[in-house]
C-alpha cells in the first residue's frame, strides 16, 4: 500500500510540474567589460647586498655595512626610514673555489645576502635613487616595481563604462530579435588585477658600487608604463 501511495504522489507531483515547464523567463543576458588607464604613483624598489667572508662574523659586518650605506644614501634622497625595510636575509656556507685548478678547496667561506625594499612616491626620482642605492654600497638590484596606491577612482570609472557597454550590447540584441528591453533584474561584476610593469626580472647584481671602483654612477632612465584597471559586469534584463 506504501509503494501505491508513493507512486500517485509522484504522478500528480509530475504533472503539476510539466504544466510549468515552459513557463521561462524573457530575458536577455549580456557582459560588458570596462578598462581605465591610469599612471603609476608608487615604485618599490628590491635591493641588497651579497657578500662572503671568511667567517660569520666578517660575512655579516661586510652586508650589514653596504646595507647601512645603501639606506642612508636613499634617505638623504628624502626617501623615509619607514618606507624601507628588509625582505630576506640569509646565510650558507660553501666551499671557496679555485679557478686556477678549476677545484673548491677545503677553504670555508661564509655566504650572506640581506635584500630590502623601498617605497618610493615621485616616479621622476626612482633612477637617481637606484644610482644612490649603488653608490651607497648595495651590489644587488633585484627589481623595480611599479603599482597605484589608491585605485578606487579607477575602478569606479571601469565599472562605468563596463555598464554602459552591458546596456548597449543589450539593446542591439533587443532591437535585432524584435523585443522591447526591460529593465535589470540581476547583476554581477567581476575584477581584473590591473597590469604591474616590473623590471629587474630575476636578480641583476649591479655592476659598479663605490667599493669596488669609486667612479659615480648616472641614474639610469626609468619609466613605468601606464596601467590598466579592468572589470567585466554581467546583466541581466527583462523583455518586454
Amino acid at each position: 500500500m506504501r509503494t501505491a501511495t508513493v507512486v500517485v504522489l509522484l504522478l500528480l507531483c509530475g504533472a503539476a510540474f510539466g504544466q510549468d515547464t515552459c513557463a521561462y523567463p524573457r530575458q536577455i543576458s549580456v557582459t560588458g567589460s570596462g578598462i581605465a588607464w591610469l599612471k603609476p604613483d608608487m615604485a618599490v624598489i628590491t635591493f641588497g647586498a651579497d657578500v662572503t667572508g671568511y667567517s660569520p662574523a666578517e660575512a655579516v659586518d661586510r652586508a650589514s655595512n653596504l646595507m647601512e650605506g645603501a639606506c642612508r644614501a636613499a634617505m638623504r634622497l628624502g626617501v623615509a626610514e619607514e618606507d624601507i625595510a628588509t625582505s630576506s636575509y640569509s646565510m650558507w656556507t660553501e666551499y671557496e673555489y679555485d679557478s686556477s685548478t678549476y677545484e673548491y678547496t677545503d677553504v670555508r667561506i661564509y655566504h650572506v645576502t640581506d635584500y630590502a625594499s623601498l617605497k618610493l612616491y615621485d616616479m621622476e626620482d626612482v633612477g637617481e635613487v637606484l644610482a644612490a642605492l649603488v653608490q651607497g654600497g648595495a651590489n644587488c638590484i633585484s627589481g623595480v616595481s611599479f603599482s597605484i596606491t589608491d585605485k578606487t577612482p579607477a575602478y569606479d570609472e571601469a565599472r562605468r563604462i563596463a555598464v554602459e557597454d552591458a546596456r548597449n550590447r543589450a539593446e542591439q540584441l533587443a532591437e535585432a530579435t524584435g523585443v522591447t528591453l526591460g529593465e535589470p533584474t540581476m547583476i554581477s561584476e567581476y575584477s581584473y588585477d590591473y597590469y604591474d610593469p616590473y623590471y629587474g626580472y630575476g636578480g641583476m647584481p649591479a655592476t659598479i658600487t663605490s667599493d669596488e671602483s669609486g667612479m659615480a654612477m648616472s641614474a639610469p632612465s626609468i619609466s613605468p608604463s601606464m596601467m590598466s584597471v579592468q572589470t567585466s559586469v554581467s546583466i541581466t534584463y527583462g523583455m518586454e
